[in-house]
């Protein structure tokens, strides 16, 4: 299907599908302000349109979170993506999340996340793995008055494609504060970690490992009941980072 097709297709679906409910799944973008550690209400459902940037590329996703039980959410993320000045389809993902705390009381809201990625994309032009990947991720957030710290520990595990390469497996971290501004806005400060393991071709490694790093302020602006848009920048604080990053979300 024509990229430009189906970016049409998904920004429709977005325009018109009417928001439900507050609901995320984290891991399927680590590049997004804030942790969403609640669960929304059951049998409903949340769209996310998401664009992001870096050097010499962009993404435009789209996800969709359907909220199965008091604890569960389940859905995917798929859509465009450029690199290198090719585009097309990237890979779709598919996952859950799991409310193992809900963070009532004193008590901290802790989960976790499993997700897969699909090779939909075409690896020859840098646009996907073309090969399967395997994702967990676990995450905790404590609410201080009105100040929330929150963590989180992620893990990339990609296999091998057809033309014998497998990418470096991830080590994801995240930590930050956010707290109310003005009751229409949430501020946050964070900062991200990606380390990535070697690449090889044939068993052979070709690619060192490398680390990336971003401080990433960022801001949530509450425009309407159970719609949110979200803003990023992310910093680049080693040699392997980008130099700066743009992240943008509306929620549905």
């Amino acid at each position: 299907m024509n990229f430009k097709v189906l970016f049409y297709i998904l920004l429709s679906f977005m325009l018109f599908l009417p928001g439900l409910s507050q609901a995320r799944i984290n891991i399927f973008d680590p590049w997004h302000p804030g942790q969403d550690s609640a669960i929304g209400d059951v049998n409903s459902y949340q769209s996310v349109f998401t664009f992001k940037s870096g050097t010499n590329f962009f993404e435009l996703p789209v996800h969709f979170t359907y909220i199965a039980t008091d604890k569960t959410e389940a859905g995917g993320a798929w859509g465009i993506k450029s690199a290198g000045g090719k585009t097309g389809i990237n890979d779709l993902q598919l996952g859950i999340k799991y409310q193992l705390m809900d963070g009532l009381g004193n008590k901290p809201a802790v989960l976790g996340e499993i997700a897969a990625s699909l090779p939909t994309a075409d690896s020859t032009r840098e646009l996907g793995l073309g090969s399967a990947g395997f994702y967990v991720h676990w995450a905790l957030e404590k609410k201080f008055e009105n100040i929330v710290g929150y963590f989180g520990l992620g893990l990339g595990i990609f296999g091998e494609n057809s033309d014998k390469v497998k990418q470096g497996n991830i080590f994801m971290y995240h930590i930050g504060t956010s707290f109310p501004y003005k009751n229409k806005y949430r501020l946050h400060t964070e900062l991200k970690g990606y380390n990535h393991s070697n690449t090889k071709i044939n068993g052979v490694e070709f690619l060192d490992s490398y680390q990336e790093m971003y401080f990433a302020p960022g801001v949530n602006y509450f425009w309407k009941k159970k719609h949110t848009l979200s803003a990023s920048l992310l910093i680049g604080l080693t040699s392997k980072s980008n130099d700066l990053g743009l992240f943008l979300a509306c929620n549905f």
